[in-house]
């Protein structure tokens, strides 16, 4: 059984990591707002300060209600 991942990239040393697509769901769940302004986004494991963020933007695109 093959797993979906999305590929995040860092933003200060490049360091690419593929995060399981279950784990953003959790994270979609517990946050959904995060959803109106992007993919959610995580500390760089390998440098300590760089942002962890999807690699393909046009993943996340924001939702527009209009009212």
């Amino acid at each position: 059984m093959k797993c979906s991942t999305v590929k995040y990239v860092c933003s200060n040393c490049g360091e690419k990591e593929d995060i399981p697509v279950e784990v953003l769901e959790v994270f979609d769940d517990i946050n959904p707002e995060q959803l109106l302004y992007g993919g959610h986004c995580f500390k760089c494991e390998n440098c300590g300060i760089g942002i962890m963020k999807p690699e393909n933007k046009d993943l996340y695109n924001p939702i527009i209600i209009e009212l």
